[in-house]
Parts: C-alpha cells; sequence; structure tokens
C-alpha cells in the first residue's frame, strides 16, 4: 500500500461518529507540510494519492480530527 508506490496510493481511515472536523496532512522526511485534506462526514472514507503531485522521497501522515 503507501510505502513505496510509482502511480498512486490510497489511505483509508475511519472517523468518529461524534467528530466536528478532521484533515489528513502530509509531511516531507524534514517536517515541512506538503499537502493537507479536509476530510468531510463520518465513518470510513479515503483519499487517493497520486506520485505525480509530489516530488521523490519520504513523507508521512497524520489524523488530525477536532484538532487533536
Amino acid at each position: 500500500n503507501p510505502n513505496p508506490f510509482s502511480q498512486s496510493t490510497t489511505i483509508r481511515y475511519t472517523l468518529p461518529e461524534n467528530s466536528k472536523n478532521a484533515r489528513l496532512v502530509i509531511t516531507s522526511s524534514n517536517g515541512v507540510v506538503v499537502s493537507s485534506y479536509s476530510l468531510k462526514g463520518k465513518g470510513n472514507g479515503q483519499v487517493v494519492l497520486n506520485a505525480n503531485e509530489f516530488a521523490a522521497g519520504n513523507y508521512s501522515y497524520s489524523l488530525i480530527i477536532d484538532d487533536f
């Protein structure tokens, strides 16, 4: 799945029913936020990342719910 990927990858997530806002944040290996996705709805969801949107390198992602 995410590591490594050449064309695209899918990040799946689950949002609690009582969440008010959520976002998925993609960060480069040197700590720079390179992308952020606002997530809508509750329950299961997914974000598809396309390799052509990112320079070659290592990235991590964080799911942030209600600013935690």
